[in-house]
């Protein structure tokens, strides 16, 4: 029951929230917690080198993103009845999460405990099973690969429908090139996936200038928008008040 422009501005505000925490995980622990590209790589080079505990410890953030995303999965089969409200337990979980470790940040400055990246890791499986689920498996919000590749292939789509339209109508071809831009679903997708990108980008480069200035309690942020994304998921759905109904008691 929820509209196309509240999934989108859930899909965009998540991957803000992701960007947020891989670079907050990055910088406070020296590990990316939202894209398992990088860990499952350096779980492969330790074993190949026989580095037996820094293997064991990418496995487990491996693990945990993975169990993230089974649990999100079975949230989802939980809420499959619910008539609104079905993203809020996976955005709660993924909340508390993200809250806890900077709790524990915050309280001891400098550890460096695996189990937090870990717990960080696992809120990402949540956010992005979560995602993959309302977008049907077209976007993901936590890692930024197959984006770009998408951006690269939409960018040679670009060129062609200028190209036609300008072979077609030249000056003319234009106006009317940007009368369909509004219609042609290509665009629409191309849109989503930059505004991913930069979102993701943009969440990265505030944790940065956040963290740099104040203490881990900015972990906060993501958290408020998680709140606030809950709070709407809450209100979608939502049936107005009937016109001069009696107030209850």
């Amino acid at each position: 029951g929820r509209s196309l422009r509240a999934n989108l501005t859930l899909t965009i505000l998540l991957a803000s929230v992701a960007g947020y925490v891989n670079g907050s995980g990055f910088l406070l622990f020296g590990v990316n917690t939202s894209h398992m590209t990088g860990n499952a790589a350096y779980l492969g080079e330790a074993l190949g080198g026989g580095l037996l505990s820094v293997a064991w410890f990418s496995a487990r953030l491996l693990l945990a993103f993975l169990f993230g995303a089974a649990t999100t999965a079975v949230l989802r089969e939980v809420t499959a009845r619910w008539k609104r409200a079905r993203h809020v337990p996976a955005i709660l979980g993924e909340l508390l999460l993200i809250g806890g470790v900077a709790a524990w940040a915050q309280l001891h400055p400098g550890a460096r405990e695996p189990l937090l990246t870990q717990a960080l890791a696992f809120a990402m499986g949540m956010q992005n099973a979560l995602v993959t689920r309302v977008s049907g498996a077209v976007v993901r919000t936590t890692h930024l690969t197959g984006l770009v590749t998408d951006i690269g292939l939409e960018l040679v789509h670009w060129v062609r429908f200028w190209g036609e339209h300008i072979r077609a109508g030249g000056l003319g071809g234009v106006a009317q090139g940007l009368k369909d831009i509004l219609t042609d679903p290509w665009f629409g997708r191309a849109w989503l996936h930059l505004a991913l990108v930069v979102s993701f980008t943009g969440g990265a480069g505030a944790a940065a200038l956040l963290l740099s200035a104040f203490s881990p309690w900015v972990l906060g942020v993501p958290c408020a928008v998680l709140a606030l994304l809950c709070v709407d998921d809450l209100m979608q759905g939502r049936e107005p008040a009937t016109a001069g109904a009696p107030a209850s008691h």
